[in-house]
């Protein structure tokens, strides 16, 4: 039986998700650039990975445990950037929770799951993706000039994260994982 393809991911309430849409769909009608549509608007904490279905449970367990360990953090959408030449996204403030939820769990991937990635290590840049690897070339400064002049700022508290998965097409939610809803405030 062939894995199946998952990654994890923190998906902002869904009034900023419509809103981005609006955005990925724009992209898709002015700069033909429609890939960003296959996922819903997400911040990834963990990129495109393998698993057996049958041993999905293993994955959940260790989510819920996860995220029951920790509390809910803000967030803020701060305008839009770009990888050029292609990749056009809504950037996320710098946050130091936000980059020790996303190395905790890592660890916690690799130490109990044995998940390693089989992509290069790159440093995690989180942002909610508009356009990307069907952006053209020839196309980017056109659709960089017209989403760099937009002032997009939203903020919002993250209480679970999200395991999605492919399903041939698309990504879909396949479970959520709430943070502990208990805050420490000593």
């Amino acid at each position: 039986m062939k894995p199946s393809i998952y990654f994890i991911a923190i998906l902002p309430p869904y009034e900023i998700r419509k809103e981005i849409k609006a955005f990925k769909l724009f992209a898709q009608k002015h700069f033909d650039s429609g890939r960003a549509l296959r996922s819903p608007a997400h911040i990834t904490l963990e990129p495109p990975f393998k698993w057996h279905d049958a041993q999905i449970s293993e994955v959940e367990k260790t989510l819920e445990d996860f995220a029951g360990g920790h509390y809910p953090l803000s967030i803020q959408l701060n305008n839009f950037f770009a990888f050029p030449p292609r990749v056009i996204f809504v950037d996320v403030k710098k946050n130091a929770e936000l980059q020790n939820l996303q190395n905790s769990l890592k660890r916690i991937l690799r130490d109990k799951l044995g998940l390693l990635s089989d992509r290069p290590e790159r440093p995690f840049h989180p942002h909610v993706t508009i356009a990307f690897k069907d952006l053209r070339k020839a196309i980017f400064p056109r659709a960089w000039e017209h989403f760099s002049s937009i002032n997009y700022q939203r903020s919002f508290s993250v209480r679970q994260i999200s395991l999605l998965c492919h399903n041939g097409k698309i990504w879909e939610i396949k479970k959520e994982f709430p943070f502990n809803s208990k805050a420490n405030y000593d």
